[in-house]
């Protein structure tokens, strides 16, 4: 995907989130390898809201990674709509945001 002016246009992924530590790393994986395969220019924004299962830590460790994710947290749970409006708001290109952070099979 390229913009008027033939540079590649930036895709945003929202990721809301809650408690969903056991399915962050595979997802975060997929989208880069993904991006990497077909030469996306992309930035994942992880949303989460108040999780108690150590998603934040994760969160953060991948954006200390990898400078194209990146994390916003809520201190507690406001729900679904409320992280999904926030990542919308905070992101830098075109996207949207997936249904949650289910990983359910290979993107391709």
């Amino acid at each position: 995907m390229e913009s008027k002016l033939g540079k590649p246009e930036l895709i945003s992924i929202v990721v809301p989130l809650l408690n969903e530590s056991e399915s962050l790393e595979e997802l975060a994986n997929a989208l880069l390898t993904v991006a990497a395969t077909h030469g996306l220019y992309l930035e994942v924004i992880f949303v989460d809201d108040g999780s108690r299962d150590g998603s934040w830590d994760k969160i953060r460790r991948f954006a200390t990674a990898d400078p194209r994710i990146r994390g916003i947290r809520f201190r507690r749970n406001f729900g679904k709509a409320a992280r999904t409006r926030r990542g919308v708001r905070c992101r830098a290109g075109a996207g949207g945001a997936p249904d949650g952070c289910r990983f359910a099979g290979r993107p391709r």
